[in-house]
Protein backbone atom coordinates (compact mmCIF):
# COMPACT_ATOMS: atom_id res chain seq x y z
CA UNK A 1 0.00 0.00 0.00
CA UNK A 2 1.42 3.48 -0.93
CA UNK A 3 2.19 6.34 1.43
CA UNK A 4 2.20 10.10 0.90
CA UNK A 5 5.63 11.47 0.16
CA UNK A 6 4.82 14.76 1.91
CA UNK A 7 3.01 13.87 5.17
CA UNK A 8 3.51 10.10 5.27
CA UNK A 9 -0.16 9.19 5.60
CA UNK A 10 -1.23 5.79 4.31
CA UNK A 11 -3.14 5.95 1.03
CA UNK A 12 -5.45 3.72 -0.93
CA UNK A 13 -4.27 2.18 -4.17
CA UNK A 14 -6.66 4.15 -6.38
CA UNK A 15 -6.20 7.68 -4.98
CA UNK A 16 -4.47 10.30 -7.14
CA UNK A 17 -3.68 12.83 -4.37
CA UNK A 18 -3.29 12.80 -0.63
CA UNK A 19 -6.62 13.51 1.14
CA UNK A 20 -4.77 15.25 3.98
CA UNK A 21 -2.28 17.56 2.25
CA UNK A 22 -3.49 17.28 -1.39
CA UNK A 23 -0.02 16.20 -2.59
CA UNK A 24 -0.21 14.36 -5.95
CA UNK A 25 0.52 10.65 -5.76
CA UNK A 26 2.92 9.28 -8.34
CA UNK A 27 2.64 5.57 -9.02
CA UNK A 28 5.35 3.48 -10.60
CA UNK A 29 4.47 1.83 -13.88
CA UNK A 30 3.75 -1.84 -13.64
CA UNK A 31 5.84 -4.45 -15.49
CA UNK A 32 4.36 -5.95 -18.60
CA UNK A 33 3.01 -9.42 -18.27
CA UNK A 34 5.69 -12.09 -18.52
CA UNK A 35 8.58 -9.70 -17.88
CA UNK A 36 10.66 -10.84 -14.91
CA UNK A 37 13.93 -9.00 -15.52
CA UNK A 38 14.68 -6.09 -13.23
CA UNK A 39 17.26 -4.53 -15.57
CA UNK A 40 17.41 -4.14 -19.35
CA UNK A 41 19.54 -6.49 -21.40
CA UNK A 42 23.03 -5.08 -21.86
CA UNK A 43 25.40 -6.84 -24.24
CA UNK A 44 28.40 -8.16 -22.35
CA UNK A 45 31.66 -8.80 -24.15
CA UNK A 46 33.03 -12.30 -23.92
CA UNK A 47 35.95 -12.63 -21.55
CA UNK A 48 39.43 -12.97 -23.04
CA UNK A 49 40.09 -16.66 -23.72
CA UNK A 50 42.51 -18.29 -21.33
CA UNK A 51 44.09 -20.36 -24.11
CA UNK A 52 45.38 -19.21 -27.49
CA UNK A 53 45.01 -20.93 -30.81
CA UNK A 54 48.00 -23.13 -31.74
CA UNK A 55 48.89 -20.92 -34.72
CA UNK A 56 48.80 -17.74 -32.63
CA UNK A 57 50.71 -19.44 -29.83
CA UNK A 58 53.51 -20.47 -32.23
CA UNK A 59 53.66 -16.94 -33.62
CA UNK A 60 53.78 -15.50 -30.11
CA UNK A 61 56.60 -17.86 -29.10
CA UNK A 62 58.51 -16.95 -32.25
CA UNK A 63 58.14 -13.22 -31.55
CA UNK A 64 59.33 -13.57 -27.94
CA UNK A 65 62.26 -15.75 -29.03
CA UNK A 66 63.22 -13.27 -31.76
CA UNK A 67 63.24 -10.37 -29.30
CA UNK A 68 65.27 -12.36 -26.76
CA UNK A 69 67.90 -13.24 -29.38
CA UNK A 70 67.92 -9.92 -31.19
CA UNK A 71 68.67 -7.96 -28.00
CA UNK A 72 72.03 -9.64 -27.15
CA UNK A 73 72.89 -9.72 -30.86
CA UNK A 74 72.59 -5.93 -31.16
CA UNK A 75 74.38 -5.35 -27.84
CA UNK A 76 77.30 -7.54 -28.92
CA UNK A 77 77.54 -5.94 -32.34
CA UNK A 78 77.39 -2.35 -31.03
CA UNK A 79 79.91 -3.11 -28.27
CA UNK A 80 82.39 -4.47 -30.77
CA UNK A 81 81.93 -1.48 -33.09
CA UNK A 82 82.26 1.08 -30.27
CA UNK A 83 85.39 -0.50 -28.79
CA UNK A 84 87.27 -1.60 -31.92
CA UNK A 85 85.57 0.48 -34.61
CA UNK A 86 85.26 -2.77 -36.54
CA UNK A 87 83.46 -6.14 -36.47
CA UNK A 88 86.04 -8.61 -35.15
CA UNK A 89 85.33 -10.91 -32.18
CA UNK A 90 81.56 -10.32 -32.39
CA UNK A 91 81.38 -12.43 -35.57
CA UNK A 92 81.35 -15.65 -33.53
CA UNK A 93 78.52 -14.83 -31.06
CA UNK A 94 76.57 -13.30 -33.95
CA UNK A 95 76.92 -16.53 -35.89
CA UNK A 96 75.79 -18.60 -32.90
CA UNK A 97 72.77 -16.40 -32.19
CA UNK A 98 71.80 -16.44 -35.85
CA UNK A 99 72.07 -20.24 -35.90
CA UNK A 100 69.87 -20.56 -32.82
CA UNK A 101 67.26 -18.21 -34.28
CA UNK A 102 67.09 -19.97 -37.64
CA UNK A 103 67.20 -23.41 -36.03
CA UNK A 104 64.18 -22.56 -33.89
CA UNK A 105 62.30 -20.71 -36.63
CA UNK A 106 62.32 -23.58 -39.12
CA UNK A 107 60.36 -26.13 -37.01
CA UNK A 108 57.93 -23.46 -35.76
CA UNK A 109 56.68 -22.65 -39.26
CA UNK A 110 57.39 -25.96 -41.04
CA UNK A 111 56.38 -28.42 -38.33
CA UNK A 112 53.92 -30.13 -40.70
CA UNK A 113 56.77 -31.22 -43.02
CA UNK A 114 59.29 -33.06 -40.80
CA UNK A 115 61.42 -34.26 -43.73
CA UNK A 116 61.91 -30.69 -44.93
CA UNK A 117 62.71 -29.59 -41.37
CA UNK A 118 65.46 -32.22 -41.06
CA UNK A 119 66.88 -31.28 -44.47
CA UNK A 120 66.93 -27.54 -43.73
CA UNK A 121 68.37 -28.07 -40.24
CA UNK A 122 71.16 -30.19 -41.75
CA UNK A 123 72.05 -27.54 -44.31
CA UNK A 124 71.85 -24.90 -41.58
CA UNK A 125 74.30 -26.79 -39.39
CA UNK A 126 76.67 -27.33 -42.34
CA UNK A 127 76.50 -23.65 -43.19
CA UNK A 128 77.24 -22.69 -39.59
CA UNK A 129 80.26 -24.99 -39.33
CA UNK A 130 81.64 -23.84 -42.66
CA UNK A 131 81.15 -20.22 -41.59
CA UNK A 132 82.98 -20.76 -38.29
CA UNK A 133 85.84 -22.48 -40.11
CA UNK A 134 86.09 -19.60 -42.57
CA UNK A 135 85.82 -16.82 -39.98
CA UNK A 136 88.79 -18.11 -37.95
CA UNK A 137 91.50 -17.50 -40.59
CA UNK A 138 89.47 -16.71 -43.73
CA UNK A 139 90.01 -20.14 -45.27
CA UNK A 140 88.60 -23.67 -45.03
CA UNK A 141 90.70 -25.98 -42.84
CA UNK A 142 88.69 -28.63 -41.03
CA UNK A 143 85.19 -28.30 -42.45
CA UNK A 144 85.54 -30.38 -45.63
CA UNK A 145 87.69 -33.23 -44.29
CA UNK A 146 86.16 -33.50 -40.80
CA UNK A 147 82.94 -31.59 -40.08
CA UNK A 148 81.10 -32.34 -43.32
CA UNK A 149 81.47 -36.15 -43.22
CA UNK A 150 80.67 -36.24 -39.48
CA UNK A 151 77.42 -34.34 -39.99
CA UNK A 152 76.47 -36.59 -42.91
CA UNK A 153 77.19 -39.70 -40.80
CA UNK A 154 75.11 -38.45 -37.87
CA UNK A 155 72.17 -37.55 -40.12
CA UNK A 156 72.33 -40.89 -41.93
CA UNK A 157 72.48 -42.78 -38.62
CA UNK A 158 69.46 -40.86 -37.40
CA UNK A 159 67.57 -41.77 -40.57
CA UNK A 160 68.50 -45.43 -40.07
CA UNK A 161 66.94 -45.33 -36.60
CA UNK A 162 63.92 -43.07 -37.23
CA UNK A 163 62.47 -44.20 -40.58
CA UNK A 164 61.99 -47.89 -39.63
CA UNK A 165 60.51 -46.76 -36.31
CA UNK A 166 57.90 -44.71 -38.15
CA UNK A 167 57.13 -47.35 -40.79
CA UNK A 168 56.51 -50.40 -38.58
CA UNK A 169 52.97 -50.79 -37.28
CA UNK A 170 53.67 -52.94 -34.25
CA UNK A 171 56.08 -51.06 -32.00
CA UNK A 172 57.96 -52.46 -29.05
CA UNK A 173 61.44 -53.90 -28.66
CA UNK A 174 62.05 -53.33 -32.37
CA UNK A 175 62.29 -49.57 -31.77
CA UNK A 176 65.20 -50.13 -29.39
CA UNK A 177 66.88 -52.37 -31.95
CA UNK A 178 66.59 -49.70 -34.66
CA UNK A 179 68.19 -47.17 -32.33
CA UNK A 180 71.04 -49.57 -31.59
CA UNK A 181 71.62 -50.12 -35.31
CA UNK A 182 71.80 -46.37 -35.80
CA UNK A 183 74.34 -46.06 -32.99
CA UNK A 184 76.44 -48.80 -34.55
CA UNK A 185 76.43 -47.12 -37.98
CA UNK A 186 77.33 -43.77 -36.42
CA UNK A 187 80.18 -45.28 -34.42
CA UNK A 188 81.74 -46.97 -37.45
CA UNK A 189 81.41 -43.82 -39.53
CA UNK A 190 83.04 -41.64 -36.88
CA UNK A 191 85.85 -44.14 -36.46
CA UNK A 192 86.50 -44.13 -40.21
CA UNK A 193 86.53 -40.32 -40.47
CA UNK A 194 88.76 -39.84 -37.43
CA UNK A 195 91.23 -42.51 -38.53
CA UNK A 196 91.49 -41.10 -42.06
CA UNK A 197 92.14 -37.55 -40.78
CA UNK A 198 94.33 -38.15 -37.75
CA UNK A 199 96.24 -41.28 -38.76
CA UNK A 200 95.90 -40.95 -42.56
CA UNK A 201 94.73 -44.53 -43.02
CA UNK A 202 91.43 -45.94 -44.17
CA UNK A 203 89.70 -48.43 -41.92
CA UNK A 204 87.97 -48.93 -38.59
CA UNK A 205 89.42 -50.14 -35.30
CA UNK A 206 87.82 -49.34 -31.93
CA UNK A 207 84.32 -49.06 -33.39
CA UNK A 208 84.23 -52.86 -33.81
CA UNK A 209 84.06 -53.19 -30.02
CA UNK A 210 80.90 -51.11 -30.12
CA UNK A 211 79.42 -52.38 -33.37
CA UNK A 212 79.51 -56.11 -32.53
CA UNK A 213 77.64 -56.02 -29.17
CA UNK A 214 75.24 -53.34 -30.41
CA UNK A 215 74.35 -55.38 -33.52
CA UNK A 216 73.95 -58.61 -31.53
CA UNK A 217 71.71 -56.89 -28.99
CA UNK A 218 69.62 -55.30 -31.75
CA UNK A 219 69.13 -58.65 -33.52
CA UNK A 220 68.16 -60.29 -30.23
CA UNK A 221 65.57 -57.58 -29.57
CA UNK A 222 64.14 -58.06 -33.07
CA UNK A 223 63.86 -61.79 -32.45
CA UNK A 224 62.14 -61.22 -29.11
CA UNK A 225 59.73 -58.74 -30.67
CA UNK A 226 58.67 -60.79 -33.70
CA UNK A 227 59.16 -64.37 -32.51
CA UNK A 228 59.25 -64.20 -28.73
CA UNK A 229 55.50 -64.47 -28.16
CA UNK A 230 55.12 -67.41 -30.54
CA UNK A 231 58.02 -69.26 -28.95
CA UNK A 232 56.58 -68.61 -25.48
CA UNK A 233 53.19 -69.97 -26.55
CA UNK A 234 54.82 -73.14 -27.91
CA UNK A 235 56.75 -73.63 -24.66
CA UNK A 236 53.59 -73.19 -22.62
CA UNK A 237 51.78 -75.81 -24.71
CA UNK A 238 54.66 -78.23 -24.36
CA UNK A 239 54.85 -77.78 -20.60
CA UNK A 240 51.02 -77.59 -20.32
CA UNK A 241 50.69 -74.49 -18.19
Amino acid sequence: MPFCSQCGVELDDDVKKCPLCSTPVFKASKKPAGQNQSFPDIPVDKPFPMTMEPKKMRLFVWEVMSICLLTPLLITLLTNIVIDFDITWSRFPLAVLSLVWLGATIPIFLYRIPALVVLLETFLLLGFLSGIDYLVDWKMDWFLPLALPIVIIVVFSTIVAVIPSLVVKKKGANIASFILFGIGVCTCGLDFVISSNLYHKLGISWSLYVMIPVTCTGLFLLYIHYRGKKVLDVVRKKLQF
